[in-house]
């Protein structure tokens, strides 16, 4: 199987692909957020070309465990199941601390430019509870 990690901000959306053959989650990318028919043009292509067979959302929690009701977000999820795939919620928190660690030593990435390893390290995470 195929999946598709999703690192969502009202700004701009990481994204990662992954196998349950090799368990192992890479970015792709980092797609600015300008509007939901613009995103799921985009998301559409990933999907039919990556042949990506279910969704790995990052699920915006708080750092005590409370899930954080964002009306939008809650409209994302909404979009997305338009895609008619599975889609599974993954906790994110410290997903970007640990992404702006990883990412740290790397030259030339911007400041703010670790959304696509955010939305790895949760995809990652999905992938090792499946073992």
């Amino acid at each position: 199987m195929k999946y598709l990690g999703i690192d969502w901000g009202l700004k701009k959306i990481g994204i990662a692909i992954g196998d349950s053959e090799t368990k192992v989650a890479s970015p792709l990318f980092i797609l600015p957020f300008h509007s939901i028919k613009q995103l799921g043009e985009k998301l559409k292509s990933i999907i039919v070309e990556d042949e990506i067979d279910e969704l790995i959302v990052g699920e915006p929690t708080s750092l005590a465990g409370n899930k954080t009701d964002n009306v939008e977000y809650r409209k994302f999820l909404d979009f997305l199941s338009k895609f008619k795939l599975k889609i599974h919620l993954e906790d994110e928190r410290m997903s970007t601390k640990l992404a702006q660690r990883l990412e740290h030593d790397q030259k030339g990435r911007a400041k703010g430019q670790d959304d696509d390893t955010a939305a790895a390290v949760l995809l990652q995470n999905f992938l090792d509870k499946m073992r």
